[in-house]
């Protein structure tokens, strides 16, 4: 049967609600419907739109499986194959592959199918044949003719942090609408250049061209960066304005990432409470921000509320409110949830889950269950290590954590600062001068580390606990810059117990520099007066 006009309209209209809802089962049995039929092997277009489906549903392969059964491949469907495998970080590759096949089946690309490789190319980090592409697109006149595919090269340059590509790439351009200026927005959020992105807006505004919501969602991101909670406020207005709150729900959870990053969390809640319905990113950007903000109660609550609510969490909820029983000493509510998602969706490669599991063990002292999940684990990383490394600071487990770090070097996982953080505080609490001394040295020169000020205060510290109160004054003078009011109090109460009047007096006056009002100062050296007495 020959599909008419008519059918094809219908059955692409609800291939693209399947994609919309994420419906995959319905788009299953629309495909099977279409295979009995035998529509799929008529139109490539419809065949295109299944392919389409099950990449967008995340189920790349079976849009694969779908693509190897057409005899006929036009343009189309070979787009929707590219453009599903660009889609995803960890297959980006294979796009570039597809593409390459195409070539040589002799179909011509269009402007999609190029915008799908330079978003594949963005993803996989390809920059040669990112720059292949762009050099083709500009041959062939694409990149000032189609701004889809002008924004894709932007994108894959921003994508990549070459700025001054992608700005060139930008200045280029004669016709520039929200969409082109949101992929350098996004861009420059996403590698951390938050007053950059401000800049765009600015320019934007200047330029009379209307942001849109994704535009809004990158600049919250830039608020976040920035620690500016009144341009966050500012945001949140504009977005109120324009009414665009309760549209998208994207921006929305936006917004209550703001507000709970900034420890706003009562206005975070505010919006959560207006928006109409909540997903899981909504509630997870609530419990993360009761979590780092040490409200680790509120986000326990939340995530029983958003379980009684039919949500079911993801990785990152879970890791949190792992985070947040860490917080709290509640190992018994941890391990909980963690039996509960084990019989539902956890695998035991995710290591999202799994650090967040060993990090709640060590803050409640139980070690040597942080240790078993740790060695359960396929997949390490150096989140994990330092977790573990942590706990084993924390309870004075020295030698385990020295044997630990050995083994992290075994691996092939280079220590970063907060790994000698770890080891200087754990040497410090068990007396080893000369092995936090010998470890201090290594990290500049066998690891080139650069000292920050957390490991000169942990020296001191070291040293002064020991009654090595020169040498901990020869650190305090080696200090990067003006060491905090709490270093000093330190010193100031090892130059007490120990009756050292000449250091202590000149520690004072580090601190007295450093803020005279700050009346512990003046009764720290008054004690060590009186102690001399």
């Amino acid at each position: 049967m020959k599909p008419t006009l008519q059918s094809i309209k219908y059955f692409v209209s609800l291939l693209k609600a399947c994609i919309a809802s994420k419906d995959l089962e319905r788009g299953r049995d629309i495909h099977f419907q279409l295979a009995q039929n035998g529509l799929l092997q008529k139109d490539s277009f419809l065949s295109s739109k299944v392919v389409n489906m099950y990449a967008k549903c995340g189920k790349i392969f079976q849009a694969q499986e779908v693509f190897d059964m057409i005899l006929y491949r036009d343009v189309v469907i070979w787009t929707a194959l590219i453009a599903g495998y660009a889609q995803s970080n960890s297959e980006g590759a294979k796009a570039l592959a597809y593409f390459r096949r195409m070539q040589l089946e002799a179909v011509c690309p269009n402007a999609f199918t190029f915008s799908s490789l330079l978003k594949a190319c963005g993803n996989t980090g390809e920059t040669e044949n990112g720059r292949l592409v762009h050099a083709t697109v500009s041959f062939t006149m694409l990149f000032e003719r189609n701004l889809f595919v002008a924004t894709a090269v932007i994108g894959m340059y921003a994508k990549w942090g070459h700025f001054i590509d992608a700005e060139a790439a930008f200045s280029r351009l004669s016709l520039r609408d929200e969409v082109v200026w949101t992929s350098l927005v996004s861009g420059y959020v996403e590698h951390g250049h938050g007053m950059e992105a401000v800049k765009c807006l600015e320019q934007m505004h200047h330029d009379r061209i209307s942001p849109s919501a994704t535009t809004y969602t990158c600049i919250l991101g830039a608020c976040i960066l920035l620690g500016d909670l009144e341009m966050g406020r500012y945001m949140h207005c504009e977005i109120i304005k324009r009414n665009l709150l309760r549209r998208d729900f994207v921006l929305g959870n936006a917004v209550i990432d703001m507000y709970s990053k900034c420890g706003c969390l009562a206005e975070a809640k505010a919006v959560f409470d207006c928006l109409g319905t909540h997903n899981v990113v909504s509630w997870t950007a609530l419990i993360s921000g009761y979590t780092d903000h040490e409200l680790a109660e509120d986000a326990c609550a939340c995530y029983l509320k958003m379980q009684n609510e039919g949500i079911s969490p993801d990785a990152f909820a879970v890791s949190c409110c792992l985070k947040a029983c860490g917080t709290i000493g509640a190992a018994g509510q941890g391990e909980a949830i963690y039996a509960d998602i084990t019989s539902t969706w956890f695998s035991d490669k995710d290591l999202i889950v799994g650090t967040a599991l060993v990090d709640m063990y060590a803050k409640c002292g139980l070690i040597d269950k942080a240790q078993d999940v740790f060695n359960k684990l396929p997949i390490r990383d150096k989140v994990l290590w330092n977790s573990l490394l942590t706990g084993y600071s924390q309870y004075g487990e020295i030698k385990k954590l020295l044997l630990l770090f050995d083994r992290m070097r075994k691996d092939q996982f280079e220590p970063h600062s907060a790994t000698f953080v770890n080891i200087f505080n754990a040497c410090t609490h068990a007396g080893l001068i000369e092995e936090g001394h010998a470890y201090f040295d290594a990290m500049r020169k066998e690891f080139g580390i650069h000292p920050l000020i957390e490991h000169y205060t942990c020296m001191m510290d070291l040293y002064g606990r020991a009654g090595m109160l020169e040498e901990a004054v020869v650190v305090l003078n080696s200090f990067p810059c003006h060491p905090n009011m709490v270093t000093l109090m330190s010193i100031l109460g090892a130059c007490r117990k120990l009756n050292n009047l000449e250091v202590g007096q000149q520690v004072f006056y580090q601190a007295l520099g450093l803020c005279m009002q700050e009346p512990s100062v003046y009764v720290s050296l008054y004690n060590l007066y009186a102690g001399d007495i």
